[in-house]
């Protein structure tokens, strides 16, 4: 079991980071296929043990991270990201301004950037914005423009190593790349014919009873149709394991629950905010976050 995982430079919302030991745990022995349907920046899957990776993801910009860290070196991906910094005159790692002048000062180079990555949609632009970003978040308003305000983070060394380390990792690993609805990518992998002894799907699919930006895509038939390929792949003997919450804030997925019950699926509880935890309770303001699986 390792003890220490490679994160990724995309700071994405909702990464698994904080669970991995806990997720991994539950993985089968061998695992030589990783089916990872909604990768994210990808973390789960590419610190796992397994040969072969094929990540899947809605957003086209995750994807396209993915594919800049296994097919460019780090110096390549490091030099684009300080021609643009230099390009615009955003503050680098050798500033001496505290943080509040930091902000004043790459503010309006700043929004020059967000401005042109707007009309041409560079990728690295992006990549330098969510760097230079408040919370290094990642937002796009119902236009698709990015607007994220200005923060207080800079390009630097502890940057530029996550690039390094990621890029290492991931070009380990035999990896396949699809920006397709969770449905169809589901479809095209059965249609490959893997063997089910060695291959893993798994599933960390927006949360359907919390309000992270990201989940605003999803709804109640959303979810009906993911637990009924869930329940395909069962019956076809692939192994799956999903990520997901039971309570929230003192909201429940009875949806989620009651296709637990029926299934007889396992549920692992794996970060629990209340003590005595058990996904029958009703606790308002308490989390349960579980992983359920067929094996």
């Amino acid at each position: 079991m390792k003890n220490s995982f490679i994160k990724s430079p995309i700071n994405y919302l909702g990464n698994k980071n904080r669970l991995l030991e806990k997720i991994y745990l539950q993985l089968p022995f061998k695992v030589n296929n990783f089916i990872d349907v909604f990768s994210g920046s990808g973390t789960v899957s590419i610190n796992s043990s397994a040969n072969k990776i094929f990540l899947n993801d809605i957003d086209r910009n995750m994807i396209l991270f993915l594919k800049i860290f296994y097919e460019n070196t780090p110096d390549f991906i490091n030099n684009k990201i300080i021609e643009i910094i230099t390009n615009y005159k955003l503050v680098s790692d050798k500033s001496n301004l505290n943080k509040i002048d930091l902000v004043n000062y790459n503010r309006n180079f700043y929004l020059n950037l967000r401005e042109d990555f707007n009309k041409d949609k560079d990728i690295f632009k992006l990549f330098v914005l969510i760097l230079y970003s408040f919370n290094n978040q990642i937002r796009f308003n119902k236009n698709g423009d990015y607007n994220i305000p200005v923060g207080k983070s800079i390009y630097n060394k502890n940057v530029e190593n996550k690039i390094f380390k990621y890029c290492e990792l991931i070009k380990k690993k035999k990896c396949e790349f699809y920006n397709l609805h969770f449905s169809n990518f589901i479809e095209k992998i059965l249609l490959m014919q893997l063997n089910t002894e060695d291959t893993i799907f798994y599933f960390d699919p927006p949360y359907l009873i919390t309000t992270a930006t990201y989940n605003k895509i999803w709804n109640e038939n959303e979810e009906l149709k993911l637990l009924s390929y869930l329940d395909m792949l069962n019956k076809r003997e692939y192994k799956f394991m999903l990520s997901n919450v039971i309570i929230s804030n003192g909201k429940r997925n009875n949806i989620l629950k009651n296709w637990i019950e029926k299934n007889k699926y396992k549920v692992i509880e794996v970060n629990v905010k209340y003590d005595n935890s058990n996904y029958q309770r009703k606790n308002k303001g308490n989390t349960l976050e579980v992983i359920i699986k067929n094996f």
